[in-house]
């Protein structure tokens, strides 16, 4: 029709669950739009935003983790990175203004991915996770946006948060959980990986 196709966020959130292969269903013209061969050209050019870019590179690490379109593409996006104290995030271009949080979880989970080909060293890395387990900036000098705890953006940090406690070997829990208001205990539990107790109410 003339019109330049804008819908690669949204072939990349469907390549994320569905992987390279072509997608089914679909005719010839909309198979030409959604391929893999596509995507990744559209991030390379920058034809996309960072959304898109930072899915194409965790498409492609979970081919390959030392595929050279993805490390390219996750070197671009670190090249984002600001530090502020204990946390890290990847700003917008040029200004102090966070990516949202989806893109700070893919560029982590991509990151852990790669492992000593990370563009990202493991201290940054540690203070994105942070960043990320806060649920974005804490309004503090030098940060600006950034926020995502619900929906997609909450999904998305699930994922990165799981995926680092594996990577750092924090996946391994012995906890005791206790609740209470004054004097009185409103829960308690234990967590551990044999766990399957649920949480104990008092009232």
């Amino acid at each position: 029709n003339g019109y330049p196709f804008r819908g690669y966020d949204a072939v990349a959130r469907v390549r994320l669950s569905l992987g390279v292969a072509d997608l089914p269903g679909l005719d010839a013209d909309a198979t030409s739009l959604t391929s893999m061969e596509r995507l990744v050209a559209a991030a390379k050019d920058g034809t996309c935003g960072s959304y898109c870019s930072a899915a194409t590179a965790l498409i492609l690490l979970r081919e390959s983790p030392a595929d050279r379109d993805a490390l390219k593409l996750l070197t671009d996006l670190a090249n984002q990175l600001r530090a502020t104290g204990r946390t890290a995030y990847l700003a917008h271009d040029g200004s102090a203004h966070a990516q949202g949080m989806s893109v700070q979880a893919l560029v982590a989970r991509g990151s852990l991915l790669c492992a000593d080909r990370s563009p990202i060293p493991l201290l940054l890395l540690q203070k994105l996770a942070n960043y990320i387990a806060q649920g974005g900036a804490q309004w503090g000098p030098g940060v600006v946006g950034g926020g995502g705890g619900g929906g997609s953006a909450g999904v998305a940090r699930i994922f990165a948060l799981a995926e680092y406690d594996v990577h750092v070997g924090s996946d391994t829990p012995d906890v005791n959980f206790t609740a209470s208001s004054g004097p009185v205990r409103l829960l308690h539990g234990r967590f551990t990986p044999a766990s399957r107790e649920a949480l104990a109410s008092s009232t």
